[in-house]
């Protein structure tokens, strides 16, 4: 894996929950809180192998 441009930022992003079930399903989990720390990558270059049939 090559990654250029990280960036970190200490205290996080703000979490907005929509109204899909999905949202829901995490909101019953205490969702939304501020997180600890976000982090992105301007480029992220991975390899994978060959797929296989499942």
């Amino acid at each position: 894996m090559k990654v250029s441009g990280l960036r970190a930022r200490l205290g996080g992003a703000r979490l907005r929950l929509g109204d899909h079930p999905y949202a829901k399903e995490l909101a019953s989990l205490g969702l939304p809180k501020r997180a600890l720390l976000s982090q992105s990558a301007a480029n992220v270059e991975m390899t994978f192998g060959d797929g296989h049939p499942i």
